[in-house]
């Protein structure tokens, strides 16, 4: 997909950032690391510094005896502070979308989840140390200040949520 986008570059200290998407937006709150997604996406999504955001997951990874990064623990930390996990599942034979897609699509944060990576939006927005933006998504945590329709009673609709609830994708 990148071969007939522009490449545009910006400059972070004495590193070159390429990057083939409008939405991007260069994020690390924490100079020194790169290989932290997992704390720089719930930075952003819980807006925490970087330090607070690690001092949560390492006490919660604790508790779990996980490590601090896992899925397992990142999973808990938002689902503690009323995120709500969305799994993308296309149609058979349908593209995953994209996290440039799905950031456009949907203004309010999240946290994407793609393969071996997690990344923030926000406003239309993605943050992150690299253009992830054709990546495909699997699944994203959606922020709790979204309103949901729960519509579990309901024997008109049918919907396969566990918990009865409806909420607005068009994936």
């Amino acid at each position: 997909m990148r071969k007939n986008k522009k490449i545009q570059t910006i400059v972070v200290g004495r590193k070159k950032i390429k990057y083939w998407h409008d939405n991007f937006q260069y994020y690390q709150p924490n100079d020194h690391v790169t290989s932290d997604c997992g704390i720089r996406a719930v930075t952003k999504a819980l807006d925490l510094t970087w330090e607070d955001a690690f001092k949560l997951l390492a006490e919660s990874a604790i508790v779990l005896k996980e490590p601090a990064e896992s899925c397992d623990n990142i999973d808990a930390v938002l689902k503690k502070h009323g995120f709500l996990w969305i799994p993308v599942k296309p149609a058979k034979g349908e593209k995953r979308p994209t996290v440039s897609d799905f950031a456009k699509k949907h203004p309010e944060k999240a946290i994407c989840r793609i393969s071996s990576h997690l990344v923030a939006t926000q406003d239309g927005n993605y943050y992150d140390i690299w253009d992830c933006g054709d990546k495909s998504l699997y699944g994203y945590w959606i922020s709790p200040s979204i309103k949901f329709l729960d519509l579990s009673n309901s024997s008109v609709l049918k919907n396969d949520h566990p918990e009865g609830i409806i909420y607005y994708t068009d994936y």
